[in-house]
């Protein structure tokens, strides 16, 4: 799963903190529509941090290594508000609710 983040389907993602970040893409198809997945993790010392993504629509835009773009997105605003720093060992869990699908 790291070598994926370092230069496979996953390079989008482009985490901070390289050495321990890893994850991995996917995507599927039927005759109606298209998912891309993207599930990571970043393993430090003191912070711990797992992202799924899951994308679905109709285009071919939709695939894993476009969903691995948005969660790279999702850690470089984490780490511009300082997340990854040693302040926040041990900070709560959270988890987002899902988005309901229209």
């Amino acid at each position: 799963m790291h070598a994926a983040v370092l230069r496979g389907t996953a390079r989008r993602s482009n985490m901070p903190d390289s050495e321990q970040a890893s994850g991995k893409t996917g995507s599927c198809s039927d005759s109606t529509s298209r998912i891309g997945w993207f599930a990571s993790y970043v393993d430090q010392v003191h912070l711990k941090i797992v992202l799924v993504i899951l994308m679905r629509g109709d285009t071919m835009a939709v695939r894993g290594p476009m969903v691995a773009g948005i969660a790279g997105r999702i850690y470089h605003q984490l780490q511009e508000e300082e997340y990854f720093t040693d302040q926040n060992a041990g900070a709560d869990i959270v988890t987002l609710p899902a988005t309901p699908s229209q």
